[in-house]
């Protein structure tokens, strides 16, 4: 019997409490003050469009997205070959995390290392290198962690359709992830507050 209260009191103080220890993952100083070229990357891509960094349903909905399971796709657009550009999908991973994919297809076929740099760029020189596969290049560091206004985000980013690459496409296709940490930041804010 007190091993049950014990366990019972255990569980609850980590469930409630934490323990007492706020996690430091997600503290608003392990982001990056936003460049001005992401700036421009989110006003080009998103807010010039009429979406927003942060979409509801009801915005989504008035832009012309379905939703597909956790996901709102904007249609024809998600077809690498036919890639529209800018925001084409939306997933809503819980209530408190979204991530935006922004498509950025360029007008030819370029080289690794031209995608790399056009690319890079785009988001403010954030990433050092790339891994590169038969049909994608994978941005290298993952996550890099940027602050745009209230925003909490990690950046990730694609490449498809390079020379020497096994997807077929006719032009290079760039992705870039960004996945919208704000609610865990501000909790673990709040946390810390107590």
């Amino acid at each position: 019997m007190i091993q049950r209260i014990f366990l019972l009191a255990i569980s609850l103080t980590l469930l409630y409490g934490g323990g007492g220890v706020c996690h430091d993952d997600y503290t608003p100083d392990s982001f990056e003050s936003a460049s001005d070229e992401f700036a421009e990357l989110v006003d080009e891509y998103i807010e010039s469009k009429g979406l927003s960094i942060s979409p509801n349903e009801k915005l989504l909905k008035s832009r012309g997205f379905i939703r597909e399971h956790h996901s709102w796709i904007l249609p024809n657009c998600s077809n690498k070959k036919i890639r529209c550009s800018g925001v084409w999908r939306v997933d809503v991973v819980s209530d408190s995390i979204i991530k935006l994919y922004i498509s950025i297809p360029f007008v030819e076929k370029l080289s690794q290392i031209d995608a790399f740099n056009r690319l890079n760029g785009r988001v403010g020189d954030i990433f050092a290198d790339f891994d590169d596969g038969a049909y994608e290049m994978i941005m290298k560091p993952e996550d890099m962690r940027v602050r745009y206004r209230d925003r909490y985000f990690e950046v990730n980013g694609y490449i498809y359709g390079v020379d020497g690459d096994d997807t077929g496409l006719s032009k290079t296709v760039a992705d870039i992830v960004l996945t919208d940490y704000t609610r865990w930041v501000e909790d673990n804010m709040e946390c810390n507050n107590r």
